[in-house]
């Protein structure tokens, strides 16, 4: 049986809400540049679900006529990075040949050689870049190798929508902490979910499968306790045909490890990869702690907020930093929703599904469950709307946080 073709599958589609304000216009008139730039960009695309902790790039050979004659793109982190991809996938490279690349290449050993060491080997006379890398160590050093081995470099083109293509990236390099998306669906009420506490579905099939697209691109899914014992949720990414070169580990807060892990779906292992991050010094569950070490799950520990009742959430994403987690999808009830926006400056990126249904009930579930997020009017220290998306019949705010 075929299996049926679904919206939002495919990983431009699932991106482009993310790239839309920075993405030329039919009506703008490109160089030849800016146009091999935004193909490099869609290529560069490809690696979502695979290059984390990477960042996403794309890379072109264009011969002296500018005809492209070899394409790239980083897929998977630890293997081969776009340029020399490009560059052998052009073979032999006629002279006065241009490479064009969506992040300045790098100049250091990893997992892999220098991409400088291969372009000024392949005998590339010209380097189109689309954004300096923040790495540290990169952070200009590949620009200046190329220009000291005779190659002439172009940068800044299409600055903007390749900083934003690797938004996620270069913020987990500024921060030192992962990056943070947090989403939630809500009717046009303000609502998450009945009183009773159903939820399925306020947002319809095309936005919950740009959720599952989207969840692929993450390293890890985070959620909590109570939203678990609500929905016992697979938290996977199912429902989409972006699948990920490694599932993203599904993250479950329960301070006290109070969930029975036979009882729950998401403590299914075979499914993805599970851990749990409970509370330092506090009394826990032993027996449900060994269940979960049988199940395989790994069990981390973060320390406690100033109250004593939950965790520290910035404990939390230092100890997802330390396993090398890069990107952090956060969705849950309207408790966690309201305690990451009262965090101080941890949330990077907010996607909020705005349903056109009203379930006109004052005591269904509302989306903020504290009265104390440290906002007033005009709002100061949080966030700017860069983008408003229709996803099938819901509407979906993109917002980015604002530097305080």
């Amino acid at each position: 049986m075929t299996k049926p073709t679904l919206p939002y599958t495919t990983i431009e589609q699932v991106l482009t809400p993310l790239l839309a304000p920075v993405l030329p216009t039919p009506f703008q008139s490109l160089s030849p540049a800016e146009h091999w730039m935004l193909d490099s960009v869609r290529l560069s695309l490809n690696g979502w679900g695979g290059v984390s902790p990477n960042p996403l790039v794309g890379a072109m050979v264009l011969d002296p006529q500018g005809k492209i004659i070899g394409t790239g793109w980083h897929a998977e982190a630890g293997k081969p990075h776009a340029e020399p991809i490009a560059l052998e996938s052009a073979g032999i490279i006629p002279q006065g040949s241009t490479l064009v690349v969506t992040l300045e290449p790098c100049n250091h050993w990893g997992k892999t050689p220098p991409c400088t060491r291969s372009i000024i080997q392949s005998g590339i006379q010209k380097v189109v870049v689309g954004c300096k890398d923040a790495n540290p160590l990169v952070a200009g050093t590949g620009i200046e190798a190329l220009l000291c081995a005779g190659i002439e470099v172009q940068t800044g083109v299409l600055e903007a929508l390749c900083q934003q293509v690797n938004r996620a990236f270069f913020t987990r390099i500024e921060q030192n902490r992962p990056f943070v998306a947090l989403k939630w669906a809500q009717t046009l009420d303000g609502k998450l979910a009945t009183r009773q506490g159903h939820s399925q579905w306020i947002t319809a099939p095309p936005a919950r499968t740009w959720v599952h697209g989207m969840r692929a691109g993450f390293d890890a899914l985070l959620t909590s306790a109570s939203t678990v014992a609500a929905d016992n949720p697979s938290f996977t990414c199912r429902q989409s045909d972006i699948l990920p070169v490694r599932p993203p580990v599904r993250v479950v807060v329960d301070t006290a490890l109070r969930l029975n892990p036979v009882e729950y779906q998401i403590f299914d292992t075979t499914l993805a990869p599970t851990w749990v991050i409970m509370g330092e010094g506090v009394s826990i569950n032993k027996t449900h702690l060994e269940t979960l070490k049988t199940k395989g799950v790994k069990v981390l520990s973060a320390a406690l907020n100033s109250t004593g009742c939950g965790l520290d959430l910035a404990d939390v994403l230092r100890v997802l930093h330390e396993a090398d987690i890069g990107k952090v999808w956060v969705e849950g009830g309207g408790k966690l929703t309201s305690a990451f926006l009262q965090a101080d400056q941890l949330v990077d990126d907010v996607y909020a599904f705005i349903s056109p249904k009203l379930l006109g009930d004052a005591s269904a579930i509302a989306c903020f469950q504290q009265a104390n997020i440290p906002w007033k009017l005009p709002i100061g220290a949080s966030f700017s709307l860069f983008n408003v998306a229709h996803i099938g019949e819901d509407a979906l705010l993109v917002l980015h946080r604002v530097e305080s």
